[in-house]
């Protein structure tokens, strides 16, 4: 079929398209103009939801920290620990305070109480007294903890904390030196003291909990650093010498994502009714 055999556009037909080619081109600029700010906003809303999501789950980890750091804190500035774990070991005391109902009380994964030649004087393993050394459960990184906790004031104690991996297991350790509350005369000489040592295992249930409660979905711990993934968020977790020793890491929140996704099938069709028209 030669050029010569398609018939012409009618004159109706040529007067409409030109009616019509200014309205379509404007509905597709302006659709596009609406895209780009409609996924613009969602970007933004993104962003901040994951901004606000970083800072509760810092928020959340530093309670948690501030929580076993407070404990041991207690725990240790304390004249009758004193009396029952550094001037005598009464082991009844110790079950009922740093051992068995402590565990049991306070979630504790671990507890230890540590000599001045860091020998392990008692400890406790999942509220069960144990024969095992807090340094040997621990390893030498908790030597860092000790130094820090022995080197405050003899006035009050200030508890050093970090993190552990233990057989792939993540634990938050607090170390703080048994002090008398009103130290007088030669207890105020500076001395090694006893120490103090609590522990709280980051279980899955733990996790879970924390995920459940404050919709913080997939929440877990990686020991590797994360890689980059926009769908995914973390924040490091140091071990005694500062370190990252591992990261918490969980889904990042999408509103804008989520309320673009229906947006996608109006899009769709708002392009294909175009092309449509630019057809007629």
């Amino acid at each position: 079929m030669s050029n010569s055999d398609v018939p012409p556009r009618s004159f109706e037909a040529r007067i409409f398209w030109r009616l019509v080619t200014p309205f379509v081109l404007a509905v597709l600029v302006l659709a596009v103009s609406v895209a780009v700010v409609i996924n613009l906003s969602a970007r933004g809303q993104d962003r901040i939801a994951a901004e606000s999501s970083m800072t509760l789950v810092d928020s959340l980890v530093g309670g948690f920290e501030r929580d076993l750091d407070r404990l041991v804190y207690d725990n240790s500035w304390w004249d009758e620990a004193i009396e029952n774990l550094v001037t005598s070991l009464n082991k009844e005391w110790a079950d009922d305070n740093i051992g068995t109902y402590a565990a049991d009380l306070y979630d504790l994964s671990a507890s230890f109480v540590l000599t001045p030649e860091n020998e392990t004087r008692i400890a406790y393993v999942e509220g069960v007294p144990s024969l095992e050394g807090a340094r040997s459960y621990f390893g030498p990184d908790l030597d860092v903890l000790v130094r820090d906790a022995r080197a405050v004031s003899m006035f009050e104690p200030e508890p050093a904390s970090g993190y552990f991996m233990r057989d792939g297991d993540l634990h938050f350790v607090a170390v703080s030196a048994l002090t008398r509350e009103n130290p007088i005369g030669a207890e105020t000489e500076r001395r090694v003291r006893h120490v103090v040592v609590y522990a709280r295992h980051i279980s899955a249930d733990f996790l879970n909990e924390i995920s459940s409660g404050f919709a913080v979905d997939g929440l877990a711990f990686a020991s590797e650093p994360p890689a980059a993934d926009q769908h995914r968020l973390s924040i490091p977790l140091a071990a005694p010498d500062g370190h990252a020793l591992a990261w918490l890491t969980w889904d990042a929140p999408r509103p804008g994502a989520d309320l673009l996704a229906p947006l996608r099938i109006w899009r769709t069709g708002a392009v294909i009714l175009v092309v449509v028209l630019s057809l007629l």
